[in-house]
Order: structure tokens, then sequence, then C-alpha cells
């Protein structure tokens, strides 16, 4: 080999490389991007009614249930007691998604989506659905805390803790708490085991403590843990800036993120 075509090789396997590099680097990026989901809760019938999501319920493995609440609630009683959703995969939220969010540009109205699950459901279906959602230009997204069975399309099948308001506003000011779901479905707080009751006890304690302050939430959750756990943990977050009668400002924060 002369010394031009030496000199191109080398030059061309430097560009490779950097190319690679480049290509690592965007990968990555956007990996911690679709796994980290600003979130908030909802648990209230009026929260549907006034703004008709787009609901995603995530079950065993692949399996998802996907309706818009107001094409199955009826405007009596404001609670549907619809026909069950059929079953679905989650490779559908994305064009459904799609569609949803076509028909309420053009309403001039919001594009929520809620995400919820049953009890065969895994966190990692929770972070595939929010991923293919945004790939449709969502960008609101909702966690329903209450209990719904496989395909129901009722909100209301029973209830945990108390929440005042439906929504909290983003406000990224204040150290975020980081409350972490193992695989084995055991909790941690600030990197220190916690037991169930714990957790709960030291949320009411922060309620306590604060008056104005914002609270800001990172929840990370391993794919492999149970969907049931995860909706406890978010249930009872809002417990911590919970008003009773208590005239209270500041606001409640919740990040989502997949543990790696």
């Amino acid at each position: 080999m002369n010394k031009r075509n030496k000199m191109k090789t080398t030059a061309y396997a430097t560009l490779l490389l950097a190319a690679l590099a480049l290509s690592g680097c965007s990968r990555n990026t956007n990996q911690t991007a679709e796994n980290s989901h600003m979130i908030r809760v909802c648990q209230w019938v009026q929260f549907y009614l006034g703004f008709e999501p787009l609901v995603v319920q995530v079950s065993e493995g692949s399996k998802a249930y996907i309706w818009q609440f107001s094409k199955v609630a009826p405007a009596d009683d404001g609670i549907s007691w619809a026909k069950d959703a059929p079953a679905s995969t989650l490779d559908d939220v994305l064009p459904q998604a799609a569609l949803y969010k076509q028909a309420r540009d053009q309403q001039k109205k919001p594009a929520l989506v809620v995400i919820t699950g049953d009890d065969h459901a895994k966190c990692g279906a929770v972070f595939e659905a929010i991923a293919n959602a945004k790939y449709a230009g969502i960008t609101a997204f909702y966690f329903e805390t209450t209990y719904r069975k496989s395909g129901e399309t009722s909100p209301m099948t029973s209830w945990e803790g108390a929440v005042e308001k439906p929504t909290y506003n983003i406000n990224l000011s204040g150290n975020p708490i980081t409350i972490t779901i193992s695989e084995n479905d055991a909790l941690m707080w600030e990197n220190k085991p916690i037991t169930i009751q714990d957790y709960v006890n030291r949320l009411t304690e922060i309620r306590d403590a604060i008056r104005s302050e914002s609270v800001y939430f990172v929840v990370k959750a391993d794919a492999r843990a149970s969907f049931g756990i995860l909706r406890y943990v978010l249930a009872q977050l809002p417990r911590a800036k919970d008003t009773y009668d208590r005239q209270t400002t500041g606001s409640l924060t919740i990040e989502l993120r997949e543990l790696k």
C-alpha cells in the first residue's frame, strides 16, 4: 500500500469511528429521553368527562386495551358502564394515539393520554405505551391510580387514598426525592430500603411539614416490577400535598423513569 492510499484509509477509519461515536451518543441521549416522562396523577371521573382522554390500559406481555373515554361514557350519570374495550396490543398505541391527536387538533382541544393497567401488567409495558404515544405527538400524560379489571372502561371500580385535586401543575423547583421500585417490587427512599408503611409515613410527614414549598418526586421503576406496586406508589404521592382544610401553595411534580 502506497503512502497516499494509506493516508486515505486512515482518514476513512477515523471518520467511521467518529460517526459511530456520535451515533452511540445519539442513541444514549434518545434512550434517556424516551425513558423519562413527566406525568400527572388523576382519579376523578370529572377529569375524564372534562378532557375526554385516550385511555391505554396495559396488561400481560404486549396486550393492551385502548379507548377514548368520550366514546363510552354516557352523558346522564357521568360514569361509563359501557361495553368493555376489546383486547389490543402496545403496537396499536401509536396509530390510535395519532388518530386521536389529529381529531383533537381539529377540534382545537388538548390531546391527553391516561395510562392505567391491570393486575397482570409489568412496569415495562407502561414505558412502552408512553413512548409509543409520544411518537404520535402526545405530550401530556396522566397516570390513573384507581383499580380496573382487564378492559373495563369504567374508571371507578375501587378507590385508593384521597386526592383533593385531579391534577397538579408542573414545577421543577426544589430538590427531587427519589423513590425506587426494584425488580422484586421492593421500595427504596433515597437509596435506602423502606416498607410500605414507612413510605406512607414519610409522605404524611412531608405534608405536615410544608405549606408553600413545591415537591418534586422522581419514581424509578424496574421494567420487570409489577404494575400494581407502581400504581400504589403513585396513588400515595398526592398525600405529600393534600391540603384538607389548610391553605397551601406549591405544587407536586412526578417524573417517572425506567430503572437501568
